[in-house]
């Protein structure tokens, strides 16, 4: 079935969302709002159905071609297609209809203007590469697991697009790849420095494959969990330079552990937490899934008496290290704790603020719940999706806490994907 609608906003996933004549809802990839759109039905469903865009009658004036060619083929960026002030536009909305889908009264908290990020393009310092048994190397089609191959990702730094393309065409290189589940490619934001790590599954014997790869870069490992005390030995120790005020910093970090893949906006959005909490002048701050130190060593610079939590041992054992060669560890220590299990032991109530950067699904109800009980006069939270933020944010501030800010941050340009910095006070 064909129909005619106008695309009325951009939801999350970063679809078009019209109404057919008989009111029923369509959802319609890489278009743009007041777009009169001519679209072809792709599925049904009780209340909504889906559809692929055959023509624009309307076009936006807001819409641009897209530099990638395999832009609406690979399921990676959504709004390639529109201008970036309009897609930092899209964004603050997108979270806006989240957070009033959760019940959250928006007229009483300040939804500022979406962050831009210093660079649109060629931000990214990781990607992850899909391999197939035939050869191939790209990323998932829209809506699937199958792969599109590509040459290049406008979205990577050249240095990244470079290994790629040594890679490709490398005979080689790419039989070993055709053994592996993926590859990760990692520029080091401080030097430029290339690292793979590749995913064999099960395929164990491929291990002894991977000296082929060297000819790409001579830092290539095997995607498993490294060993306790292991931080040091044989990773490419990779690194990020951060400038706070008129203090500089390096953070650093090998590639078992998270660190954002937007290194420019990274340091803009911590300058942004660092600048909100000498406001507030906490004397002890909780970093709740602290990583590498990301928060904490800057909060403990800026002069926070810092405890940092996180269960992945390796990263605390990497934040110990940033805290020594930056000369702080005195006021700042890690433990490598399980979030959850921390808070039920109530611990986080002897704390001024709380800053928490939590996986994508967020906290949860009952932990959210937990973290109001505390006494800390402050909260930040960093979310990188909507939904799950006002989830939170719907029991924080029904449980002692009002939200005063809220900042849409764009850490992932050309895709529908927002990261939200969200400011709570006691009441």
């Amino acid at each position: 079935m064909e129909y005619h609608i106008k695309i009325e906003k951009i939801i999350t996933g970063g679809k078009g969302l019209g109404y057919l004549k008989d009111g029923m809802v369509a959802m319609v990839p890489h278009v743009l709002p007041g777009e009169q759109v001519h679209i072809r039905e792709t599925k049904r469903f009780r209340g909504h159905i889906t559809a692929d865009p055959i023509s624009i009658s309307h076009p936006s004036p807001l819409r641009k071609e897209p530099p990638c060619p395999y832009f609406t083929i690979c399921g990676g960026c959504s709004l390639q297609h529109a201008e970036y002030n309009e897609q930092l536009r899209i964004k603050r909305e997108i979270l806006l209809e989240s957070l009033t889908r959760a019940g959250i009264q928006t007229t009483a908290i300040t939804v500022h203007p979406t962050l831009p990020s210093p660079l649109p393009y060629g931000y990214r310092n990781k990607i992850r590469l899909h391999c197939s048994q035939q050869g191939d190397i790209g990323f998932h089609r829209c809506s699937s697991n199958r792969i599109v191959p590509i040459t290049a990702c406008p979205l990577a730094p050249s240095g990244i697009n470079q290994a790629l393309d040594k890679l490709l065409h490398n005979g080689e290189c790419r039989q070993v790849l055709s053994t592996c589940r993926a590859v990760e490619i990692i520029q080091s934001p401080e030097n430029g420095d290339i690292c793979m790590v590749v995913d064999f599954g099960r395929e164990i014997t491929a291990r002894k494959q991977l000296h082929s790869l060297q000819t790409i870069t001579d830092h290539v490992f095997s995607k498993k969990r490294p060993k306790d005390g292991d931080i040091h030995k044989g990773a490419l120790r990779m690194g990020q330079k951060f400038r706070l005020d008129t203090l500089s910093y390096t953070l650093y970090w090998d590639h078992n552990c998270f660190f954002q893949v937007n290194a420019s906006q990274n340091e803009h959005m911590v300058n942004l937490i660092v600048n909100i909490l000498r406001q507030k002048q906490p004397g002890t701050l909780l970093d709740l899934f602290c990583g590498t130190g990301n928060f904490s060593i800057p909060l403990t610079l800026a002069g926070c008496n810092v405890h940092g939590v996180e269960h992945n041992r390796h990263s605390t054992g990497w934040a110990q290290t940033n805290a020594q060669l930056m000369q702080c560890d005195e006021s700042c220590k890690f433990t490598a704790k399980n979030v959850v299990s921390f808070l039920q032991t109530k611990q986080h109530t002897n704390y001024d603020a709380i800053v928490l950067d939590p996986p994508r699904q967020g906290l949860g109800k009952e932990n959210a719940h937990t973290l109001a009980q505390g006494n800390a006069a402050c909260i930040i939270y960093i979310s990188c999706d909507p939904a799950t933020l006002s989830r939170d944010l719907a029991v924080l501030t029904t449980s002692g806490y009002h939200c005063r800010d809220i900042f849409p941050v764009d850490m992932f340009p050309q895709t529908h994907h927002i990261e939200s910095v969200a400011v709570l006070e006691k009441n």
